[in-house]
């Protein structure tokens, strides 16, 4: 059986269908005893026809102040930051390569929801045959690589993709900033002139990183951070960081730190948005500092509005190496950028949030 479909009145079709059933509700009335004004006893007092039709194009709409407003909310931005593991490497064989080697099954198929804004401008791959410009400051749809345009697919790539495929309601955007340097300590990415200094007493290729970066990756951040305000709301912090330093030092303590500053700095409350971080590779054997980096969630101890953790740590447990113990595979990037997306979806998008999180003192599971 055919079911007609329901076709929605316009504003100037119910105007014509109402002013159709004055006129035959006039017609049907026509001859009758008139009032005191002259109409039929009965009907409506005439009005001009501009005074009807303001009636109908002063219906309420949203200002377009409004709607930029509704749009600024519902664009969900992320920041990212961390060394070599959230640059992403690309993997020949069982060599990284330094450029662009993604290959394209990884760039395929990505919702134009997802956008990212470019920390550094250059010529991106996107296809086997196009290349785009991307200027710094700008967004674009997430087409990997998202870090740097020779850098390889990074966890930001598929944690924004599950974000997309798993947020409820479709008008919202979901955005990233990501910006890593490879082999950098966590004090490359505090605030103040110490990250300038720790540059400058590293190895050239490292020296050559920071520069895109003006030499301070915090400031970085946050200044793009600070742009994409103005077009969005600023929802979490994920980072992968820790295979360089984690052991020495009061690492947990600077990673708080950098937080708590970033949410100064961009105008936010004291632990209003999640922050998640990533096991290394082979935390099972507890090398890379696997056991450090699970310490922040007794670092950082605030509680988000909800009520959770601020803090928390993926598992990193069956993203599997490119080759060398140290760095993942494709398939290791996109599974560990899947388990940084669910964590957040629990903590941003679902009510209850399960507590999931790989915790200081646990076992990871395998």
């Amino acid at each position: 059986m055919r079911i007609a479909a329901v076709v929605p009145i316009s504003r100037w079709s119910a105007f014509f269908l109402t002013a159709g059933i004055l006129f035959m509700g006039g017609a049907m009335i026509n001859g009758c005893s008139t009032d005191k004004d002259g109409n039929p006893t009965g009907a409506a007092s005439e009005k001009p026809l501009d005074e009807l039709l303001k009636r109908f194009d002063e219906e309420p709409s949203a200002s377009p102040a409004a709607q930029q407003s509704n749009a600024k909310q519902n664009f969900h931005i992320y920041l990212a930051f961390g060394q070599s593991n959230m640059e992403g490497q690309n993997w020949s064989g069982s060599s990284i390569v330094y450029n662009d080697a993604i290959p394209m099954k990884y760039k395929e198929n990505v919702d134009p929801r997802f956008q990212v804004m470019a920390a550094v401008g250059g010529s991106y791959k996107i296809s086997d045959s196009q290349n785009e410009q991307r200027t710094k400051g700008q967004w674009y749809k997430a087409v990997p690589p998202l870090v740097r345009s020779n850098t390889g697919l990074s966890p930001a790539d598929y944690f924004g993709r599950t974000l997309v495929a798993g947020v409820p309601n479709t008008d919202i955007k979901i955005g990233v900033i990501a910006v890593a340097v490879a082999g950098s300590a966590i004090e490359g990415f505090e605030k103040g002139s110490g990250a300038n200094s720790y540059f400058g007493a590293q190895a050239d290729w490292m020296k050559n990183t920071a520069a895109l970066y003006g030499d301070n990756p915090y400031n970085h951040l946050v200044t793009l951070a600070k742009e994409a305000q103005n077009v969005g709301v600023i929802k979490g912090i994920i980072m992968h960081q820790g295979e360089s330093g984690a052991a020495s030092g009061n690492w947990a303590q600077k990673v708080k730190g950098i937080y708590d500053n970033i949410l100064i700095d961009l105008g936010l409350q004291p632990n209003s948005i999640p922050f998640i971080a990533g096991e290394p590779y082979d935390a099972a054997n507890n090398k890379n500092n696997a056991s450090v980096i699970r310490s922040l969630t007794n670092t950082m101890t605030g509680t988000l509005p909800s009520g959770d953790n601020v803090a928390h740590v993926v598992s990193s447990a069956g993203c599997a190496s490119g080759g060398d113990g140290l760095h993942f595979s494709y398939d290791g990037y996109k599974k560990l950028g899947e388990e940084y997306g669910k964590k957040m979806l629990e903590l941003n998008y679902r009510d209850p949030p399960p507590a999931t999180s790989v915790k200081y003192g646990t076992s990871r599971p395998d």
